[in-house]
């Protein structure tokens, strides 16, 4: 962890260089932290497996789908458009349901995760979420829990709000819709670099390794 909550804690309360902080947020990221790999493949093969092309395109039809819609919502029709032009690809019309396909078998919930963040919310913490991701995968990540009546709220997804981290404006936004000051929050994620993004306007952080380990940090408050 690049800057410790775990100096001292006592009733709720964490104690940290000396100041007292009144840690209110949890944001969370998606990817890797919410949502684990649940396969040994990567998703540039699981989508040439669905699109039934070469990995080496596959992995080219990726990046212009991140390049492109991370930051913004791009329809379909443009997207395929957009492959065509630039890659010569003639994408299937319906191509987000093959990257939503693909994105399905790769991911699971984070289930220990997710029972000590309600556990978390039931002691009076809330918990929002902060994910750089596209809007395709969206409908699976509802399936697989994180929605506002799962107790995620706000929910702050790139492509939504047309910044991604580590952009310090994300972070700031970030605290704008939590109306929380930065030492109210406590930011996780499985990046060093969205770590630094956060760290940058004053917010904690924990690095996301392993879960247990996660839990073992957060429970110091």
């Amino acid at each position: 962890m690049h800057d410790s909550i775990k100096e001292h804690s006592a009733g709720g309360v964490v104690y940290h260089n000396g100041k007292t902080l009144a840690i209110k947020w949890l944001l969370i990221d998606i990817g890797h932290v919410l949502l684990l790999k649940d396969t040994g493949k990567s998703f540039t093969e699981l989508l040439a497996n669905e699109l039934g092309v070469y990995t080496d395109l596959a992995q080219e039809i990726n990046k212009a789908h991140y390049t492109t819609m991370e930051t913004q919502y791009v329809s379909e029709e443009t997207f395929v458009a957009d492959l065509e032009t630039k890659l010569g690809y003639k994408a299937p019309e319906d191509i987000f349901s093959y990257f939503a396909r693909a994105y399905e078998k790769q991911v699971r919930p984070n289930t220990e995760l997710f029972a000590y963040l309600k556990e978390a919310r039931d002691s009076g913490m809330k918990t929002a979420i902060l994910s750089n991701t596209t809007a395709i995968y969206r409908p699976i990540q509802r399936q697989l829990g994180i929605t506002k009546e799962d107790g995620f709220d706000p929910i702050l997804y790139s492509w939504e709000v047309e910044m991604r981290k580590p952009n310090r404006d994300i972070f700031e936004l970030a605290l704008q819709k939590l109306d929380a000051k930065p030492d109210e929050v406590i930011f996780i994620d499985d990046k060093l670099e969205h770590l630094q993004g956060a760290q940058q306007v004053g917010i904690k952080t924990v690095l996301f390794d392993n879960t247990e380990s996660v839990i073992s940090q957060l429970r110091n408050m």
